[in-house]
């Protein structure tokens, strides 16, 4: 008898419990009591309230993320286009009577286009790489070989703007699983970068070693930049250190894509920034070659 009564009582606490989630919100969650049929339900329930929390605030975010893409796109096609807008406008007005006036303005149309064509690639080619249904085109790969051709390509750029090329390769060949294409981009973008923000006449440093079956890739630069803000930020989307963005051609969203290749690819990407020294490290998993 006192079993039955010890049961009904759980049975009234469970359905109290049941009610107050009902109110309360999921997430919440019940005493477990016992090891009997009475236990399965509590722990079901609990599973189950948590699972639709999680999922709940899984909607939440991709609500919010979905909102701040749509705000952040929206400032920076704006800024381009209204450039655009008063360009034309000038030659409107001034029609093309002062012919070095009308080249000017038309060049700077035309660059404005291409960069607001630019964002819009970029905006597409994440949106993509986000959805759950992307896929990369794999195939295996020597990572040194397209390395030291990305470096004899850069080191021609490099020179033209004053910086020197100082590599601390210590692999000859380095095997993965990988989209050939997209490991292209995250490499060309990490050159690029430091192509942008190395101090004059300063040195760019790349080092490539392995390390617990893991290929490493690190590029570090010094910089005069003053207005990087927080380097942990650097890959969210959008983020573009403390410039105002309206300053900016770019969408925000390079490193945000780099990122989210090296994701997809099983990796990792880090940056470090520290007296006046910026450094990316790129991580991906080695495959050994049988």
């Amino acid at each position: 008898m006192a079993l039955v009564n010890r049961k009904v009582r759980y049975i009234q606490y469970i359905s109290e419990q049941v009610k107050k989630i009902e109110l309360e919100g999921f997430g919440q969650t019940i005493e477990v009591r016992g090891n009997d049929e009475l236990t399965d339900l509590s722990k079901g329930i609990n599973l189950m309230s948590v699972k639709l929390r999680e999922k709940i605030e899984q909607e939440k975010k991709i609500e919010q993320t979905k909102n701040e893409l749509i705000t952040n796109v929206s400032h920076d096609l704006r800024t381009p286009l209204t450039s655009i807008m008063g360009y034309v406008t000038l030659l409107q007005q001034n029609g093309i009577e002062d012919k070095d006036k009308f080249e000017e303005y038309i060049s700077v149309v035309d660059r404005r286009l291409k960069g607001l064509n630019g964002m819009i690639n970029e905006l597409f080619e994440y949106t993509k790489m986000t959805s759950n249904e992307y896929q990369l085109n794999l195939s295996k790969i020597d990572l040194i070989v397209i390395l030291n051709h990305l470096i004899q390509e850069y080191e021609i750029v490099f020179e033209k703007t004053g910086l020197i090329i100082e590599k601390h390769i210590s692999l000859e060949q380095a095997y993965l699983m990988a989209d050939a294409q997209k490991l292209i981009r995250v490499i060309q973008n990490l050159f690029d970068n430091a192509r942008k923000y190395a101090a004059k006449g300063s040195k760019v440093i790349i080092r490539v070693y392995e390390q617990e079956d893991t290929f490493r890739f690190e590029i570090e630069n010094q910089t005069d930049r003053t207005d990087l803000g927080d380097v942990n930020q650097i890959f969210e989307r959008f983020y573009k250190g403390d410039r105002s963005r309206s300053e900016a051609e770019s969408s925000g969203l390079g490193l945000s894509i780099v990122k989210r290749i090296v994701e997809l690819h099983e990796g990792e990407i880090t940056v470090r920034f520290k007296e006046n020294r910026i450094c990316f490290q790129l991580s991906l998993p080695l495959q050994n070659d049988e």
